[in-house]
């Protein structure tokens, strides 16, 4: 709507109108996770005029720039990260406590992102009514950070780095001859 410059209100549903399927296995998790980013990479590189444009406004301004620094870049910076400092460990340019502390940091700061988004659920829907709900949530914040998140962060960004060279090749492909 912003490219065709028309009126739109975007509205904002609380409940949700249908359910994920929980995958029963990581082949199926993994494929799920490399389909979102894909779609996600789809969906940006579609509306890629909207970027900063004069009719982009919020979603172009705010919006897009924050999807692409953290949804796309996000991953891969945090994966480079992660083996970049395991890398100056195994070349005894970091002590163990440097890396245990970087470490320790990176995932003190991701449960603090899972924690922040369950307060600020329960704070604006409160759906979950039992104590005992929120505790389970909250040990799943501090558990989701210990090995899912690498996990989902290796997925996203192997789906990111294919989808950039899948990309590159169908744009390739038009300029040949044929």
């Amino acid at each position: 709507m912003r490219k065709k410059q028309r009126e739109y209100q975007i509205t904002f549903v609380a409940d949700p109108v249908c359910w994920q399927q929980v995958p029963q296995d990581l082949v199926t998790l993994k494929n799920l996770r490399i389909g979102w980013q894909q779609g996600l990479l789809d969906s940006l590189s579609q509306n890629r005029e909207l970027l900063f444009s004069r009719n982009g406004g919020v979603p172009g301004h705010l919006a897009f720039p924050f999807f692409i620094v953290f949804e796309c870049m996000g991953p891969i910076l945090e994966l480079v990260g992660y083996a970049f400092i395991l890398l100056a460990y195994a070349c005894g340019l970091l002590s163990l406590q440097t890396c245990m502390a970087f470490f320790s940091v990176a995932i003190g700061l991701g449960i603090l992102l899972s924690a922040s988004g369950l307060l600020l659920e329960e704070m604006s829907f409160h759906l979950y009514p039992k104590a005992s709900d929120i505790a389970k949530l909250a040990i799943v914040a501090i558990l989701g950070n210990l090995g899912y998140r690498q996990l989902n962060i290796a997925w996203r960004s192997y789906s990111t780095a294919r989808w950039l060279l899948d990309h590159r090749n169908r744009t390739s492909s038009k300029d040949l001859p044929g």
